[in-house]
């Protein structure tokens, strides 16, 4: 690991943000306490933004922050540090209009080249986004697109309607050439950052309850009606394994997923109640994945190939125990781009004890209806 390391940030804006606004403050903090306790001395530099790309580039600076995953071609992002939710703000008598021609933007910021890639022209360029509310209560602009929280820090009080767009996840861009020189360093960075900012992938209030919603007015009837027979039938076909035979199964499991096929994948892939899971995953375009597992975690079905075969020793079964729904936090799925939570039911068939763990694409699920806030 590095003995030390030079990260340089956006400025003036980005000075400016770590001395008012909490949002940076905290990807600051968090940056610094994963630095600390990896050991590594940190030397913060504040630069004009195209200036700490270009340093970056030439391997002048060792990372920069904050970044959008893939923002700078050759550097390497980290997982997200921050994650910034883009919600349309307007008042509520625009949209019973239909009118919404005066748009406003912060300039220079990811939210202007995300509405210029989508042929959305600003009418009103604000210089932060506390000028840019401030033309919004003045009636400068019918609408604006900005970060949720840095709306609601800077104002308390409901600003107009809102809904939601999107997730942006905010990264740590390292250099190639400190990655090179240092291979572990992405994965202790990526591996210590929930243990500074715990909060970084937790899901708000009001998204958990929409999730809850979902599971309920989409899923429960189904295994609690239509599916429930077929179910009771395979759990009395099942027994769970011994620890000794579960070992076995997951090298045997992990050892398949290196193929392209196997007897026990196809066994649990490939099986009855596993096409059930399927059609329901195709009908239901926001489940990523269906899993159903005995009562210890070990697979009995799944709609996708997973990359374990004994679900038991994570959270989402391990929670059960005590409680008997799970929520997970929020997992950035940076080969296909995704949000997921994963959501873990205790349920029962002819008394038997079965676990459905459902992999829900949460940004897919918040963009189908109003995210009740």
């Amino acid at each position: 690991m590095p003995s030390q390391l030079t990260l340089a940030t956006q400025s003036p804006s980005a000075l400016q943000y770590v001395l008012s606004e909490e949002q940076d403050k905290r990807a600051v903090n968090t940056i610094g306490c994963i630095m600390n306790k990896l050991d590594i001395d940190l030397e913060l530099l504040m630069l004009p933004w195209a200036r700490a790309k270009r340093e970056l580039n030439e391997g002048k600076v060792d990372g920069v922050f904050l970044t959008s995953p893939d923002e700078i071609a050759g550097g390497i992002s980290s997982s997200p540090i921050l994650l910034e939710k883009w919600f349309l703000f307007q008042r509520k008598s625009v949209v019973e209009q239909g009118a919404r021609d005066r748009l406003g933007v912060v300039r220079g910021s990811d939210i202007e080249n995300w509405l210029l890639d989508n042929q959305l022209l600003p009418l009103i360029k604000a210089r932060d986004t506390a000028q840019l509310v401030q033309q919004f209560e003045a009636g400068r602009i019918d609408y604006f697109v900005a970060d949720d929280s840095q709306v609601r820090f800077l104002f308390k009080a409901p600003v107009g309607h809102r809904e939601f767009l999107r997730y942006v996840p905010k990264t740590l861009t390292f250099s190639a050439a400190v990655v090179q020189r240092f291979p572990d360093l992405q994965e202790q960075f990526n591996a210590t950052i929930d243990k500074c900012d715990p909060q970084v992938r937790a899901l708000s209030d009001s998204e958990r309850q929409q999730v809850k919603d979902f599971i309920t007015e989409h899923l429960l009837h189904r295994f609690n009606g239509t599916l429930q027979p077929m179910i009771e039938q395979w759990l009395l076909r099942v027994k769970e394994a011994s620890p000794d035979m579960l070992e076995k199964l997951e090298a045997q499991w992990q050892a398949e997923l290196q193929g392209t096929s196997g007897a026990l994948i196809k066994q649990i892939v490939h099986n009855g109640l596993a096409q059930k899971l399927r059609d329901i995953q195709q009908e239901l375009s926001v489940i990523a994945e269906l899993m159903l597992t005995q009562q210890n975690g070990e697979l009995i079905a799944a709609s996708v190939v997973t990359s374990d075969y004994w679900q038991g020793d994570e959270l989402k079964v391990q929670a059960l125990s005590y409680q008997p729904l799970y929520i997970s936090s929020l997992h950035y799925d940076a080969s296909t781009r995704q949000f997921l939570t994963h959501v873990s039911l205790a349920l029962s068939a002819n008394g038997q004890r079965y676990i459905l763990i459902v992999g829900v694409r949460l940004e897919q699920l918040l963009k189908q209806g109003a995210l009740r806030l």
